[in-house]
């Protein structure tokens, strides 16, 4: 009886252990979700900021052409100048979609790994609640058991 109990025993160490590995390793998972949020993050403001700087050149260009627009008679026409400024806004606003786009896809993978997170954040609580009760409450109970043979 007390090899059969000594098995169960070391099994049961084997069961927390394993429990703590993989606790460990959630955490671990979670500390590189923490730094790949907190670089997505940082991605999304430098997006934000490119939009917004790529924004003030559209309005500037946008303004240079409507004042050539607005010049009696000598720039009328289509020419170098207006072409270049043309090509310009075209230029801008593409980068400027590119970059939307960029951004709405970081959005999205920030969401995911928020959602990422809280499920690692659950796991982790659920497994050291596990631990709490094989090593406070299930191996008092083996101990009491032990304690009862041994009398």
């Amino acid at each position: 009886m007390k090899q059969a109990i000594e098995c169960t025993r070391r099994s049961f160490d084997r069961h927390i252990y394993e429990s703590k590995q993989a606790k460990q390793k959630l955490e671990d998972q979670l500390y590189d979700i923490d730094l790949l949020i907190n670089q997505l993050e940082e991605n999304i403001k430098n997006t934000e900021k490119g939009i917004h700087d790529k924004e003030q050149c559209l309005k500037l260009t946008r303004t240079r052409l409507d004042i050539r627009h607005k010049r009696p008679n000598v720039d009328l026409f289509y020419n170098a100048p207006q072409k270049c400024l043309i090509e310009e806004i075209r230029v801008i606003e593409c980068q400027i979609q590119k970059r939307q786009e960029h951004l709405a896809e970081s959005d999205v993978g920030l969401r995911n790994l928020n959602l990422d997170k809280l499920i690692l954040e659950k796991d982790i609580e659920t497994k050291t609640n596990t631990i709490f009760v094989d090593e406070v409450e299930c191996h008092e109970s083996l101990r009491t058991l032990i304690s009862v043979e041994d009398w």
